[in-house]
This record gives structure tokens, C-alpha cells and sequence, in this order.
């Protein structure tokens, strides 16, 4: 125990930023004000601007890639469900209590896939989930 008596947040999301200031600010603009939900920023580019004090800012001071910055990210989140996003994502209002519903109303879940649209509103599946290359095709 850290002797801290706030209470830890149900959602950390981890954002690998990488030269794109503007977008990272976006979507600091449209994150909730809300102590449930954690926003990690991993600024491998060392160029993401000023942030909010409500942002946790991590600087490897080196390019992790996306994958050594998730990580970095993901170790340093405090909340037990981790959402890994881009910065040109904008959580809508009610997105991250549904995806918090959604672990609560199915404990056995290893992971949900919240939808995915663009600002008019299209479906973006295409970009969700791809299939996975078979032995012929790897």
C-alpha cells in the first residue's frame, strides 16, 4: 500500500505517441475528467507537447517502437484493465463505462473489442480485426 487514499482507477489506456502533437492533444481534449479512467502517454518522440496533470507522461528518451512502448506503457498502469489506443482515437462519452460493463458482465473474458467508428459515425471494423496468416500464407 502507498499510503495514497485515491482510490485506484478500473481503466488505464496506453497511447504510444510518436511525432503528432495534434492529435495526441485531441485526444487529451476528449478524455474524460474522471479518476476511473488512467490515460498513460508514452512519448517515444519526446515532442507531445504540454500535458495535463492528469495525464501520466512516460519518456523513454529513446523510440521504443509500438510494441516497447505499449509494454512500457502497460507497466506502468495502475488499473487492473488496460486499453491500448492510438492518438487519433477519441473515446465518445459512456464508451469506457461500457467496456468496464462489459468485463464486469462477462468475468471470463480475456479481452473486448469496443467499436470502432470514424467522426460520422461509419463502422471502421476493417481496421479491427484481421485474420491471422495460415501456414501457406505466413
Amino acid at each position: 500500500m502507498n499510503g495514497s487514499s485515491q482510490a485506484l482507477p478500473v481503466l488505464s489506456a496506453v497511447v504510444v505517441h510518436w511525432h503528432n502533437p495534434a492529435e495526441l492533444a485531441a485526444l487529451v481534449e476528449s478524455w474524460p475528467r474522471d479518476p476511473r479512467y488512467e490515460l498513460v502517454v508514452v512519448d517515444n518522440s519526446g515532442d507531445a507537447g504540454p500535458l495535463p496533470d492528469f495525464v501520466v507522461r512516460l519518456e523513454p528518451g529513446v523510440n521504443l517502437g509500438f510494441g516497447g512502448g505499449a509494454m512500457r506503457g502497460v507497466a506502468a498502469a495502475r488499473a487492473p484493465l488496460v486499453l491500448l489506443l492510438n492518438p487519433d482515437a477519441h473515446p465518445r462519452p459512456g464508451a469506457l463505462a461500457a467496456l468496464v460493463r462489459a468485463f464486469d458482465e462477462h468475468p471470463a473474458a480475456a479481452g473486448v473489442v469496443p467499436a470502432l467508428e470514424d467522426e460520422d459515425g461509419r463502422s471502421q471494423h476493417r481496421w479491427q480485426l484481421r485474420a491471422l496468416p495460415s501456414p501457406t500464407t505466413f
